[in-house]
């Protein structure tokens, strides 16, 4: 089978980590080889971002993602996708295009920070009520930096803004309304948007070769 890169994005508390998770196993059972990632990547220098998130701000903060972002691409979603596996990231570049503008970047420079980033085949992005995401969020024990500073209806709207900024940049996108759904429903609508394209993408290679 041959595989695809798939981005899960959204805000904070919108469930993000879940949808991945579900739609992973849920690929996985239809026999594709998948490959669950997440953005910071889960290396050193990853790591490092995470844990140093609270002090790194602005274009300190936005120049180690997206070198994060270009050592994650090279060395573990291309070597994936060349064996033919579903990769699945928690997070990728819409991500910085909205974090960053809350440290106060505008969105062409993060753009140009991160401009060699090769497109997924769809990007998914995950909208909840922000009073949902509110609630959710004080549940937790601990919150980055990112959660307390901002909104759960700034991130969305800011979210909006990059699908917008994205689609003009002919990025494959779709958004996902989980209001008032179950994760394992949010994973279904998931999963109708990728055989859609799919699909689409099946019939234009038999056109072309007709």
């Amino acid at each position: 089978m041959t595989g695809f890169f798939v981005a899960i994005e959204g805000p904070n508390g919108v469930g993000k980590s879940t949808s991945a998770g579900l739609l992973a196993a849920r690929l996985a059972v239809r026999g594709h080889s998948v490959h669950l990632t997440t953005e910071p990547s889960r290396t050193a220098l990853g790591a490092l971002i995470r844990k140093s998130e609270a002090e790194m701000s602005g274009r300190t903060l936005a120049l180690a993602v997206a070198a994060d972002r270009a050592a994650h691409v090279a060395d573990e979603i291309e070597p994936a996708l060349a064996a033919g596996k579903v990769v699945i990231s928690d997070r990728y570049l819409p991500s910085s295009l909205v974090l960053q503008r809350l440290d106060g970047l505008s969105l062409t420079e993060v753009w140009r920070y991160n401009a060699f980033a090769p497109r997924p085949f769809l990007t998914l992005y995950l909208e909840e009520d922000p009073e949902v995401i509110t609630a959710r969020l004080k549940q937790r024990q601990v919150l980055s930096r990112f959660e307390r500073a901002g909104s759960p209806s700034r991130e969305l709207s800011l979210y909006r803004k990059a699908y917008t900024f994205l689609g003009r940049r002919q990025w494959r996108q779709a958004r996902i309304d989980c209001r008032g759904l179950e994760p394992d429903v949010v994973v279904t609508a998931m999963l109708v948007r990728i055989d859609l394209l799919n699909l689409w993408e099946r019939n234009l290679l038999s056109c072309s070769r007709s």
